[in-house]
Order: C-alpha cells, then structure tokens, then sequence
C-alpha cells in the first residue's frame, strides 16, 4: 500500500476519509484545468453513458487525483480519473 494511503496518513490541509464501495465503474483519465473539467463532467453523462449500455448506480461518482495535482494554483493543468459508478442497462 502506498504511504499516504496508509493508516498513518495526515493530511497537510483539510481532508475527509471515506471509504468507497468497489464494483464496475467508468474511468475516464483527465489533464487539463478546472475549466476543462467542469465541461468534461457533462460530456462522460450527457453524451459517453447513453450510448455505453450501462447506467449510472447509486454509488457516488468521485475525482481521483493523479500524480500531476496542479498544486501550483488556480488555472494550472492538473491530473485525475473520472470514475462514474455503472450497471448494466
């Protein structure tokens, strides 16, 4: 397991924990800007999911960071995967 996954994990900043139950999710990996991403959202449901043959379950959909986190500020590019929960149709 990663360190900072760990249970001796601290955050430096605000952070809450929660586990995620598993199962088949989408996984779209995302580069770019808080601008971007917000377009990239509508895109994986409005116009990806409909034609997939699955549908979204009542799992939360969730951001999972990547290497590259834009820690630098506001407008800089940064890394992670869009997961969105599926079932099948």
């Amino acid at each position: 397991m990663h360190p900072a996954h760990g249970a001796d994990f601290v955050a430096t900043g605000e952070a809450r924990i929660q586990q995620l139950p598993g199962g088949l999710h989408a996984v779209a990996r995302f580069h770019g800007s808080a601008t971007e991403i917000e377009r990239a959202w509508p895109w994986m449901l409005r116009e990806w999911l409909p034609d997939s043959g699955y549908q979204m379950d009542d799992r939360p959909c969730f951001e999972r960071q990547g290497p590259n986190d834009g820690g630098g500020g506001p407008g800089l590019p940064f890394d992670c995967d869009i997961c969105i929960p599926l079932r099948p149709l």
